[in-house]
């Protein structure tokens, strides 16, 4: 049996201002380093033979520590970055509700469907995450693997696990906090979610 550990990356300085970057290409902040390093401690006796990584700079920051105890190279996947927020990037959720009231009351009603102003939807996320995730499965077999990601993505990995018609009542139901550890256990082409949005890893600081 394998293991899939995915992970959601360390805390930026958008994340704690609470504030939506997607594909904007923001760096960890201090907190985020120091928790990608306790993340990677409680993988390190893991026998993990292969990190994949978001190009994203703070994802990838987090996989490269990730990576370092195991003495392998992080491998780039373009499609496992967060969703694209278009117009929104680097606002939050008040400053989108009053500076584009119409777009939020679409989005509001077809939270999956709608098309963030020059961005993505959610179900543009889905197809692009769902080919990247079916790759890393395909090649990961009993192997344990490490994947970095973002919030969008995870979710959207675990929903499809959940059910393949769940995206739409689940998404916005499953909670990822900086640094948290999800694992899926692959097996028999068969997938089992053993762990979800775990952090316990950094409560030894």
């Amino acid at each position: 049996m394998g293991k899939i550990f995915i992970i959601r990356h360390g805390q930026t300085s958008g994340n704690s201002a609470l504030k939506y970057f997607g594909i904007t290409d923001v760096e960890l902040n201090e907190n985020g380093i120091n928790q990608a390093g306790l993340i990677s401690k409680r993988l390190e006796k893991e026998n993990i033979c292969r990190i994949y990584s978001s190009s994203l700079k703070r994802a990838f920051k987090t996989a490269e520590i990730i990576a370092k105890p195991h003495r392998i190279s992080v491998e780039l996947k373009e499609d496992l970055k967060e969703i694209n927020f278009g117009d929104w990037e680097g606002l939050s959720f008040q400053e989108i509700q009053e500076s584009y009231p119409n777009e939020f009351s679409k989005w509001q009603n077809n939270i999956t469907g709608f098309t963030m102003p020059q961005g993505e939807s959610i179900l543009e996320l889905k197809r692009r995450v769902e080919a990247a995730f079916s790759e890393i499965l395909n090649s990961a077999g009993e192997n344990n693997v490490v994947v970095v990601t973002h919030g969008g993505p995870i979710r959207v990995i675990l929903s499809k696990m959940l059910s393949l018609d769940a995206l739409e009542t689940v998404f916005w139901k499953i909670k990822q906090d900086n640094a948290a550890l999800n694992i899926i256990e692959n097996t028999d082409n068969a997938q089992i979610i053993s762990l979800i949005n775990d952090t316990s890893h950094l409560n030894l600081n």
